[in-house]
């Protein structure tokens, strides 16, 4: 049975530490919109006075750009029991080593071009 509330119990927040991945996606309503599977929040950019606080929470990555900071406005939880289990294997180094070719400039010009809008024409990452 769902138990809903609108906050991270203790419980909640160790069973999320312990998780690596985590999804959270939106239908639209109109026919012709597109799934979104996309943080839902607050941007936290690379260079904001806060970003360096908040990355000690994470572990590492040098193509790190930005944080979503979440408002909990309300938390549901369900039995999961059609839910696949899924097993961890490994860290990926695709980023990094990806991150490293580009170098700094390389890594603002790429966003500067790929991320400066949605697949749905919003505004996306900013410098």
């Amino acid at each position: 049975m769902e138990k809903t509330g609108d906050t991270l119990t203790p419980d909640m927040q160790a069973w999320l530490t312990r998780h690596k991945v985590f999804f959270v996606a939106t239908a639209p309503l109109a026919a012709d919109g597109h799934l979104n599977c996309s943080p839902k929040g607050g941007v936290v950019y690379l260079g904001d006075p806060s970003y360096a606080k908040l990355c000690q929470d994470f572990p590492p990555h040098r193509g790190g750009r930005a944080i979503i900071r979440v408002k909990i406005t309300r938390v549901a939880d369900s039995c999961g029991y059609a839910v696949p289990l899924l097993d961890f294997v490994a860290e990926r180094d695709t980023l990094d080593r990806w991150t490293e070719q580009k170098g700094a400039e390389g890594l603002i010009a790429y966003r500067d071009e790929k991320n400066r809008q949605s697949i749905d024409g919003l505004l996306g990452y900013k410098k």
